[in-house]
Parts: C-alpha cells; sequence; structure tokens
C-alpha cells in the first residue's frame, strides 16, 4: 500500500492534476484528498 502512495506522489509530481483525476477516477474522494494532502506536504 505504502508503494501504491508513493507511485501516486510520482505521477502527481510528473504529470498535472488533470491526468491524476483522470488515472484515479475510480478511487474514492477521501483517498484522492489523503494523497493531495501528503503531496503538498512534501511540497
Amino acid at each position: 500500500h505504502i508503494t501504491i502512495v508513493l507511485l501516486d506522489l510520482f505521477f502527481i509530481c510528473c504529470f498535472d492534476s488533470w491526468y491524476f483525476n483522470i488515472f484515479h477516477f475510480n478511487l474514492s474522494q477521501k483517498y484522492k484528498q489523503a494523497i493531495l494532502k501528503m503531496y503538498n506536504c512534501l511540497k
């Protein structure tokens, strides 16, 4: 699970948010918000 989160962070870093939203359209909103929060902390 940690690996998946790190991959998501990698994709967010390398692609625009539209890619994140399209690629992860099936993820729950809560999970997306958690990933984006982590990404904002790492920036």
